[in-house]
C-alpha cells in the first residue's frame, strides 16, 4: 500500500497522536503504565481479535545462550533480522515494553492459517533514546536495502528488499522477501511512531504483495495510546 493511500493514513495517525498534545515533542512520556496504552479488543477492526494480551516486561530480552552478550545492536544486526517480529526491542532494548498480538477472529497465535498476523509493541527508552532508535532504523533501511541469501547447496536463493518512508511521527519499513525457487514473495511491514521517549510499533506479516490491514491497526493503536496518555 503506497502513494496516496499511505500518505492519507500517515496524516490521520499524526493527527491522532497530536491529540495527546505531544506528537513529536521531547516531553511526551505516554501512559504511566505502557500496558494501559495497548490496543484493546473493542478498538480492533471487525473480524480481528487479540492474542497474548497483557504481556509486559521491565527487563531487556535475555539471550538464549548465557555465554553470549546478547543480540547485536541495530547498527550491526544481520539484515535478515528485519523480518523478525521483535527485532526493534531485541536489538535496541528499552527500559520497559508491552506488546499484544493481532489475528483474524477465531484464529490463535502466530500460526493462524489465514496468512496474516500482526503485533503491537510500546517501548519506553531513556531520554533521547527513542529518537536515536528511530534514526538508526532509517540507517538500517539504507544498509539493508538489498540482501541475498543462498542455501549451502545453492538450490535456494532468497532476495530481501527493505525500504523506508516517512509515516506520521515516524517511519514505515517494508520488507519484501522473494524466494527464487518457488517464485513466491512474503511482505512484512513495520510502522514506528514516536512520542517523546516512547515508540509505538505496529507490525504486519502477510503472504501477499499488498497486505491492507496495517493502516487501520496503526490508527486504532494510536487512538488507544492517546486516550491512555490523556488519563
Amino acid at each position: 500500500m503506497h502513494g496516496r493511500r499511505w500518505w492519507a493514513a500517515a496524516v490521520a495517525v499524526a493527527v491522532v497522536l497530536g491529540g495527546a498534545g505531544c506528537s513529536a515533542g521531547e516531553r511526551g512520556r505516554g501512559p504511566e503504565a505502557l500496558q494501559d496504552g495497548l490496543l484493546t479488543a473493542e478498538r480492533l477492526p471487525r473480524g480481528y481479535a487479540l492474542f497474548g494480551e497483557g504481556w509486559d516486561t521491565t527487563s531487556p530480552p535475555a539471550s538464549d545462550d548465557p555465554e553470549e552478550d546478547g543480540p547485536e545492536p541495530l547498527a550491526s544486526m544481520p539484515c535478515g533480522d528485519v523480518e523478525a517480529d521483535s527485532f526493534v526491542t531485541a536489538h535496541a532494548p528499552p527500559l520497559e515494553a508491552a506488546t499484544v498480538g493481532i489475528a483474524p477472529r477465531g484464529k490463535s497465535g502466530r500460526d493462524a492459517d489465514s496468512g496474516w498476523y500482526g503485533w503491537e509493541t510500546l517501548s519506553r527508552y531513556p531520554s533521547g533514546g527513542a529518537a536515536e532508535v528511530l534514526a538508526e532504523l532509517w540507517r538500517t533501511a539504507r544498509r539493508c536495502a538489498v540482501s541475498v541469501d543462498t542455501s549451502p547447496d545453492g538450490s535456494n536463493r532468497t532476495r530481501q528488499f527493505v525500504t523506508a518512508e516517512p509515516f506520521g511521527t515516524g517511519l514505515l519499513l517494508t520488507v519484501t522477501t522473494r524466494f527464487e525457487a518457488t517464485r513466491t514473495s512474503l511482505v512484512h511491514r513495520t510502522a514506528v511512531l514516536r512520542d517523546g521517549d516512547v515508540l509505538l510499533v505496529v507490525q504486519e506479516f502477510g503472504d501477499g504483495d499488498d497486505p491492507a490491514e496495517l493502516s487501520a491497526f496503526v490508527e486504532a493503536a494510536a487512538a488507544a495510546y492517546r486516550d491512555a496518555a490523556a488519563r
